[in-house]
């Protein structure tokens, strides 16, 4: 009966969080977060991001997509020759051996908070524990759902308040069915 009352509990407090409707609410992002009128706050404005990414982190995700092997994507920051700050990505194998080229690009703080900047009409926004190889944290759940070639799509974002940067759960649906899945399995400080 208890576990039930805590169900009904979070889904309440689900319910409320992404009811565009009640405006502020203590679940909700900040509303500061907001890039663009008609769209979501984000969870974490770039200035978070960027002083959570100091040169030297690095975030590894496990990503399983059906039909194909697993993978591990890799983010790295770090600073170049002029002392700016650059995000180098690569892809390695299930045994972590790199199976493709680093790639470099400038870590543009504002660009990547425009990542988690969704439609307000197509998305809802959650507050759940979410559990990861990681660990378990609080995180604001994003789910954007839309319509492409008659197959219903969703996409889940769980990002972790404590951890600005990658949301350390990113699962894509397809009519119903789960196609791939990208967990949070590492964040090493420098």
């Amino acid at each position: 009966m208890k576990r039930r009352l805590s169900l009904l509990l979070a889904l309440g407090l689900f319910s409320l969080a992404s009811c565009p409707s009640l405006g502020k609410t203590p679940f909700l992002p900040p509303e500061g977060n907001r890039m663009q009128a008609g769209y979501a706050p984000t969870p974490f404005s770039a200035e978070q991001i960027r002083a959570k990414c100091e040169p030297g982190r690095t975030v590894v995700f496990e990503v399983e997509t059906v039909g194909e092997p697993l993978i591990h994507q890799v983010f790295h920051f770090t600073k170049n020759a002029a002392g700016e700050s650059v995000l180098q990505s690569w892809v390695e194998d299930s045994e972590r051996n790199r199976i493709a080229e680093v790639s470099t690009m400038p870590a543009e703080w504002e660009v990547l908070q425009s990542h988690a900047s969704f439609p307000e009409a197509q998305s809802s926004i959650g507050v759940f524990d979410v559990t990861v190889p990681l660990g378990t944290f609080s995180c604001w759940i994003f789910t954007v759902r839309a319509e492409e070639d008659g197959h219903k799509l969703v996409d889940r974002f769980s990002f972790a308040k404590v951890l600005p940067g990658p949301p350390i759960l990113y699962e894509r649906e397809v009519d119903g069915a789960i196609l791939t899945s990208m967990r949070m399995i590492a964040d090493v400080p420098e």
